[in-house]
């Protein structure tokens, strides 16, 4: 029953063949109950069951895990993909900021200030991320022709409100 097992993407990864810890939790009866009923329609065992009503949450609620809870979902999946593969997770991280720091002089070419919200779901990611980006990387920024600046939730161009 699991929605990604046709999936033929590299990036998509089946994680219960990559870790079996074992995780327990307490539930109360009417929702062990229900569990219970679930065995052989969404699972063989309770903790199919479990681990299938998770992933399809997660599915169903990833926008707002983003915006609401500031979880970044595409850094975690990227995070555990470079683990899976065996790259060291630093590097990858710093691979994946990269990127992110490439799209930025295109979107700051004509762009004095933009939201951070707005920056973010531009370029597909979490708010942290780009916050991060923007505090922690300022010589990469500059490496790129980008002089940034982060103020009460606005990224201030400074290249362009020098030129004014």
């Amino acid at each position: 029953m699991n929605p990604n097992s046709n999936s033929t993407d590299p990036n998509e990864l089946d994680l219960s063949k990559l870790s079996k810890e074992r995780i327990t939790v307490n539930i109360d009866k009417l929702d062990h109950e229900i569990i219970t009923n679930l065995i052989g329609v969404m699972g063989n065992s309770k903790s199919a069951i479990i681990a299938q009503i998770i992933k399809e949450w997660i599915n169903q609620n990833s926008e707002k895990m983003m915006s609401t809870w500031e979880i970044d979902l595409a850094g975690i999946k990227r995070q555990i993909l470079a683990e899976a593969k065996g790259i060291k997770l630093e590097k990858e991280l710093k691979d994946y900021e990269l990127s992110i720091i490439n799209k930025l002089p295109e979107i700051f070419e004509s762009v004095e200030e933009i939201q951070l919200k707005e920056l973010a779901e531009l370029l597909g990611v979490n708010v942290l991320t780009v916050r991060k980006i923007i505090i922690f990387h300022k010589k990469r920024l500059e490496d790129v022709g980008l002089d940034l600046i982060y103020k009460s939730g606005t990224i201030i161009n400074s290249n362009l409100s020098k030129e004014d």
